[in-house]
């Protein structure tokens, strides 16, 4: 047995390929792409710009000794402006950040390092300058913290200047934030994470995370006719499982079938002779999708955008019966452009000026494309969009599109922050995108050669390969995530 479990773990390193889930994370850290405050960025720095701070109270840098830099999945951040790279030196990204601040008023700096065993970006190590009134920067605090992976640390500190610049030694991650009002901070005392109704398979419930405002307020739903999307909070923010139901799954809630035809009966029998007038907005229960009636059909409004810009409002949204909403006939929109390169042959839906690849003929088709609707592009035209691999419904519910064309529920926002991942890249897609592609149901962690299998939020780690071939499972479907996320997950029974 112990030769078949070193076979198994030998073949799953070296057969299995590795796809990088969310965002690569950072492999090296290079201290020599910037350079140390010379006299004339200094200069620069100590006479113009005024930092922005943001709705949550991050100050943002109004200079840095570069302006931009690139992560390891090839994206370009800002290093001054909102959405801006927060760590240091890597990528060729900024060894000093200069931030506006208002003296004698206290900041926090908020520090932390990657989390994953093969990260480098892990040592908080730098120097804290204020500038003086005679217009140089003097030394105030040298920090040299834990070098350890996952580390967090919160440093609250009151400047006697009116700007701060932040000098790295080495790479790590750092926001400094405005500390709130004494009345505020007894607001914040108040969880963050709010459920309605635990973690209860047959009773719909709801979960709002204030620790992320205008981001999350969420249902359990049905994902189909067994599958049930439950919410719940955990360590005070949100967090999604899959729970597939013993009976059916109906309303957001797992149900016996006698149950289920009941409803949909009583259902029926509310609805059938109401009439819906123009300009109505109706949804089912259980689903997110909203139509608005116009000229007796009903017309799929596809993004949450597209709502807020015809004036519509959530309150006004009819709930409707599945026999009700079957009566008007539903109008097929084609607004969707279709691209691809000559010599890249992927084709992409392009939404809200980002390209959303469609992985596969299947998913192609279960989308309702046409072939004969795609547009052939020279490869440097599509170069002026970006490609966004992070995508959510209508209701919040965040996925990633693998590299081999599934989609994965991420589970918690510390996850999604994990890889560095920033919401504005998020773009929001419609049901029938996500529909038709399938679930991520393989990990593995990067540098560990155990293979999990994903059923209802919790992993299973399949002991062996004759495991692994029983179950029919292909070593091109598992997915490589990193440290934080596999510990996401809740370890159920292996599979031997």
């Amino acid at each position: 047995m112990k030769n078949i479990n070193k076979s198994f773990l030998a073949l799953a390193l070296s057969s299995v390929t590795i796809f990088l889930g969310i965002n690569s994370v950072f492999a090296t850290t290079d201290t020599t792409d910037t350079e140390t405050c010379s006299s004339t960025n200094c200069s620069i720095a100590t006479e113009e710009g005024t930092s922005i701070v943001d709705e949550d109270g991050k100050i943002v840098p109004y200079y840095a000794d570069v302006d931009s830099c690139t992560s390891s999945a090839g994206r370009v951040y800002p290093t001054t402006k909102e959405g801006y790279a927060n760590w240091f030196i890597w990528g060729g990204c900024a060894r000093n950040k200069y931030y506006t601040v208002t003296s004698g008023e206290e900041i926090t700096l908020k520090v932390k390092t990657d989390s994953c065993a093969s990260c480098m970006c892990y040592h908080p190590k730098f120097n804290l300058y204020e500038l003086s009134s005679s217009g140089t920067w003097e030394l105030k605090e040298e920090y040299d913290l834990p070098a350890e992976k996952g580390y967090t640390k919160t440093i609250n500190y009151t400047p006697d200047s009116s700007k701060v610049r932040i000098e790295a030694l080495s790479c790590f991650y750092l926001d400094i934030y405005k500390v709130e009002a004494e009345e505020d901070q007894e607001e914040t005392s108040i969880a963050k994470c709010i459920d309605s109704d635990g973690i209860n398979y047959f009773k719909r419930g709801s979960v709002y995370d204030t620790g992320h405002p205008g981001t999350f307020n969420n249902s359990d739903k049905c994902l189909s006719d067994t599958k049930l999307l439950e919410y719940t909070c955990k360590n005070d923010a949100w967090y999604a499982t899959y729970y597939e139901c013993p009976g059916e799954c109906s309303k957001g809630v797992c149900v016996e079938k006698e149950q289920e035809e009941n409803a949909e009966k009583d259902g029926d029998e509310d609805n059938v002779s109401s009439t819906l007038p123009e300009g109505t907005l109706i949804k089912l229960p259980d689903d997110s999708k909203v139509y608005v009636i116009k000229n007796g059909e009903r017309v799929w409004i596809r993004t949450s955008d597209e709502f807020k810009a015809l004036g519509y409002k959530w309150q006004d949204i009819k709930t409707v019966s599945a026999n009700e909403i079957k009566q008007v006939k539903e109008r097929i929109r084609e607004e969707t452009k279709l691209i691809k390169g000559k010599k890249d042959k992927k084709v992409y839906r392009l939404e809200n000026g980002k390209l959303i690849w469609v992985p596969t003929v299947a998913a192609f088709n279960a989308q309702g494309l046409k072939w004969e609707e795609v547009e052939e592009e020279e490869d440097t035209a599509l170069e002026q969009y970006e490609e966004s691999r992070l995508v959510k419904d209508g209701e919040g519910n965040i996925y990633y599109i693998t590299n081999n064309g599934r989609k994965k529920l991420i589970v918690n926002m510390e996850v999604f922050e994990s890889y560095q991942n920033k919401l504005e890249d998020v773009v929001e897609v419609s049901e029938e995108v996500l529909d038709s592609m399938e679930d991520v149901e393989l990990v593995r962690e990067k540098g560990d050669p155990k293979v999990y299998k994903i059923e209802n939020g919790q992993k299973k780690w399949i002991k062996t390969i004759q495991a692994f071939q029983r179950l029919g499972l292909n070593w091109e479907d598992i997915d490589t995530v990193n440290e934080t996320e596999i510990n996401a997950y809740e370890e159920a029974q292996d599979i031997g």
